[in-house]
């Protein structure tokens, strides 16, 4: 529908607490005029920060000896 309208979209990603995929933020209020060639920019999460455990959830040493 905006490239129909004439106007240019980009899309960028941040980490958010909301689940990834939704649209957290536009560059412009809903209903508001724009020329043609405007660019739409939305932000889309892409979910949560991960800690390093969520990252490596099954790396584990066992029966490990040194010397």
């Amino acid at each position: 529908m905006i490239e129909q309208a004439g106007l240019e979209l980009r899309v960028q990603r941040r980490t958010d607490p909301a689940p990834a995929n939704t649209v957290i933020d536009i560059n412009r209020p809903p209903n508001s005029s724009v020329k043609k060639g405007f660019t739409v920019t939305i932000v889309v999460s892409s979910g949560p920060a991960q800690t390093k455990s969520e990252l490596y959830p099954a790396l584990r040493v066992s029966n490990f000896r040194f010397g």
